[in-house]
Order: structure tokens, then sequence, then C-alpha cells
């Protein structure tokens, strides 16, 4: 086996199990069906679990090693040889630039200590570059290549989206909440304000989901109109 790069085969496990996982919140932020959802996790699982298990033909004690998207250098995320755990490093010609297991905790332990070598590289990436919130409005520039009503059309799809997205997650929080008031004792006074605080949040909430689901509606109407075969 020792023509196969085990390092690169971890690491593409463990890229693919990360992008697994942020699929599963997206779909679950948009209210996807629960079973795809809980499939998209399933797999992130399995990939996860394989990488662990290629771990152990590592030759050293580096798991990942890959350069840094938006600067020199590269992250290593490496294997603490007795204890088991990762941690992750930013190197740059030599040069430590963060390392997690040299990082001294509140209790006087050291170290990050990451279970699984997927969530460590995760993390460095957070760390090296945060994640960008996506761009809602898109910049109007005329090019040769582009065309007006497809441009329109993307950027209405974008928003009905991203609206659609919002009001399902006020409506998963409306559910949450609805289930923590039938657990609230109406007989005790702490229960009965928690109760009347929980329906005025409540009530707020659904009507602001029922708001935002009706825009999205009337944003993908629009969509339809621009579309060429719309007869509009």
């Amino acid at each position: 086996m020792n023509h196969i790069d085990i390092t690169s085969a971890v690491t593409t496990l463990d890229l693919h199990t990360i992008w697994l996982e942020c699929l599963a919140e997206s779909m679950e932020r948009q209210g996807m069906d629960s079973g795809d959802v809980e499939q998209a996790r399933h797999h992130a699982r399995g990939l996860d679990k394989l990488s662990k298990n290629l771990v152990d033909f590592m030759p050293d004690d580096t798991t990942h090693r890959i350069e840094r998207p938006y600067a020199s250098g590269v992250i290593e995320v490496y294997r603490e040889p007795e204890m088991g755990w990762y941690e992750w490093r930013i190197m740059d010609g030599g040069t430590s630039l963060h390392d997690t297991g040299t990082l001294s905790n509140e209790d006087g332990t050291v170290g990050c200590k990451y279970g699984s070598p997927g969530i460590a590289l995760r993390d460095a990436l957070n760390h090296d570059e945060p994640p960008r919130k996506p761009t809602l409005v898109r910049r109007i520039e005329w090019l040769p290549t582009c065309d007006a009503m497809s441009d329109n059309i993307d950027q209405v799809n974008l928003l009905a989206d991203t609206v659609s997205g919002i009001a399902a997650e006020l409506a998963k929080a409306s559910v949450n909440a609805k289930a923590q008031r039938s657990t609230r004792n109406s007989d005790h006074a702490t229960g009965r304000l928690a109760m009347i605080y929980l329906d005025e949040r409540t009530r707020t909430t659904d009507e602001l989901a029922d708001e935002m689901s009706a825009t999205a509606e009337r944003l993908r109407g629009i969509s339809h109109r621009l579309a060429p075969d719309s007869g509009a």
C-alpha cells in the first residue's frame, strides 16, 4: 500500500463529510423531508467512520496536510500519538502561525482534543478563512454574455429561496416553543409566566412565518411571470 497517498484520501473523505453535514443543515433549514436530511447525515457518518479507519494506516502523526486556500503555507491536522485525539496547526515556511495543541485551557489542560480529524479540519479552515455570508443582492453589471431576463429570474429565485428558508426556521422555532409550553405547569407561578411568554412569542412568530411564506410565493410568482414561456 506504499503507492497509495493515504493522507490525500483521508483529507478528501473528510472534506466530503463536511460538505454532507453542511448540506444536511441547509436541507433542514429549508424544511425539506426529514428522511432526506437524515440520509445525508447517515452518509456523512459513514464517510467519517471510514476516514477514522484509514487514519490507522497513516505513516506518521499528520492526518491532513492541505494548502491554505487564501494564503501561503499549509494547514495540518495531526494526531497526538499517545492520547489519540487530534489537533491542527497552520504552518508557513516552517513557522507555526497557530497550533491548537499548544493552547492553554481554563482547567489547566492544553489543546482542543478533537475526537474527529474531520471536525479539526473544518475548524482549521474556518479559522483561516471564516465562512462568508452569501450575497443576496447580486451586482448588476453588463457583460456581452449577460442576459437580463435570466439574471433577473436568478435574483428573484435567490430571494424567494432565502425568504422561504427564513419562514421555515420561524415555523420550526414556533413548533419547538409550543412543545416547551406543553411541559409547563399552569398551577405554578413560574410555569404560568413561561406559558404567557411562549404564547406571545409563538403568536408573533407564526404571523411572521406566514408573512414570509406569502412573500416567497409572491416572489415565485414574479419569477414565473418573467419566464419566457409564461405567456405574460
